[in-house]
Order: C-alpha cells, then structure tokens, then sequence
C-alpha cells in the first residue's frame, strides 16, 4: 500500500511520537481483526479504515522524524525468504 503525497503542514500540526505509536497498534490490532469479518463489505470498510489511519500515521511519521515506521524503500525481507 502505497502513502498518499505528504501536504505541506506547519510544525505545529505534527502528532506527538506518543500518538503516532499508538496509530500504529491501532493498525496492527485492526489488520488482524480484518480476517475475522466474512463479509466482503465488511472488509473492504474495514480495509479502507485501516488504509486511512495508516496514511495519517505515515504523514505524521514523516513530519516528525519519528522512524516508528521504516521507511518504504528501505523495508528488509524476512529471513527466511533470504535463506
């Protein structure tokens, strides 16, 4: 999933780090409850939460400097798809 362009913000306007990890379990926590919902219209809503709350997490991030999220390029395979 690809972040939406960062706008142009004031300093003033970037969530603490405390929020940004907290937006982060969020996500981690709404990812996992995505599979539990049969319905389609139920996880395609469910997805396009977890796709916004992701992209003001990530803006956030970024505006902060925080590096709770890695940054896109620079994400690693995990080990065993290296082995």
């Amino acid at each position: 999933m690809k972040p939406e362009p960062i706008p142009a913000r004031a300093c003033q306007d970037v969530a603490s780090r405390e929020v940004v990890e907290a937006l982060h379990d969020v996500a981690e926590v709404l990812s996992v409850l995505i599979d539990e919902f049969l319905e389609p219209i139920d996880k395609a809503t469910l997805l396009a939460a977890l796709e916004k709350i992701l992209n003001v997490a990530l803006t956030h991030d970024q505006l902060g400097g925080y590096q709770v999220y890695p940054p896109i390029d620079a994400e690693e395979a995990p080990e065993e798809a290296r082995a």
